[in-house]
């Protein structure tokens, strides 16, 4: 679940198979039941340098319940630095 800006996103990819949902739109999704599909899956966040999308995975946990949710260390810098695919 990748967690930035829409805007963010352009010139650095994605990562394979993430869903862009933006952190400020985080809320209104879950309430929504747009990732009921995903409650009770792995769930890896990530953004720009790993801030938001610890956050993101606080709130997923902890404030609606979704079982298992981890941050990709160092977000999307750390991801293209190690040359991982987008």
């Amino acid at each position: 679940l990748d967690v930035r800006e829409r805007a963010e996103c352009v010139g650095t990819g994605v990562v394979p198979g993430a869903r862009v949902l933006p952190f400020s739109e985080l809320s209104g999704a879950v309430r929504a039941g747009e990732l009921d599909d995903f409650r009770s899956t792995a769930v890896y966040t990530v953004c720009a340098s790993g801030e938001r999308s610890s956050q993101a995975a606080v709130r997923l946990a902890k404030v609606f319940g979704f079982k298992d949710v981890t941050t990709v260390r160092g977000g999307m810098r750390a991801w293209l630095a190690e040359g991982l695919p987008t």
